[in-house]
């Protein structure tokens, strides 16, 4: 008698296990079933802002904008809060990129005008321009160094 006691039990015990499988499988299957459902259209879906700006310590370190006029930009801040790196498009479409230093004054940009042409400047500390380098659309490079004055001491022919 106890040894068929025990072959019950064995039994019931392999019974309730497959029992706790078979309950778990169907969970999984349900699971997958319901993110697949509902998965696509949650994906499908955008964030809108004016605005997203990333935060560390308490200060801006980075910002993605749109303007009034619909044009975007990314603009990097230094840890004092100054913009030391911008990337963003004019108003005509063309892209503009520009470094600055701590101060937070431009001190370089690359452009590349409505009509496709690429141009590179360096500014002084007062902002303005001292070297542009440009490959206009005769397709030879252009080096122009100005003095302080803003006189052309070189340029390229």
């Amino acid at each position: 008698m106890v040894e068929h006691t025990t072959a019950l039990e064995t039994r019931v015990r392999q019974l309730e296990a497959a029992h706790r499988r078979h309950h778990l499988a169907l969970a999984a299957v349900v699971a997958i079933v319901v993110l697949f459902v509902l998965a696509p259209p949650l994906l499908r879906r955008s964030v809108s802002a004016e605005a997203y700006v990333l935060r560390a310590d308490g200060a801006d370190r980075a910002a993605l904008t749109v303007s009034d006029e619909g044009t975007p930009a990314l603009a990097l801040y230094d840890g004092d809060g100054h913009v030391r790196l911008n990337l963003s498009m004019r108003d005509d479409g063309s892209p503009d990129i520009t470094l600055s230093d701590a101060a937070g004054r431009i001190r370089a940009a690359m452009r590349v005008s409505p009509s496709g042409i690429p141009y590179l400047f360096f500014t002084n500390q007062a902002g303005d321009i001292r070297a542009a380098l440009g490959v206009p659309s005769d397709g030879l490079p252009s080096l122009v160094l100005l003095s302080e004055s803003g006189d052309v001491r070189y340029m390229t022919p």
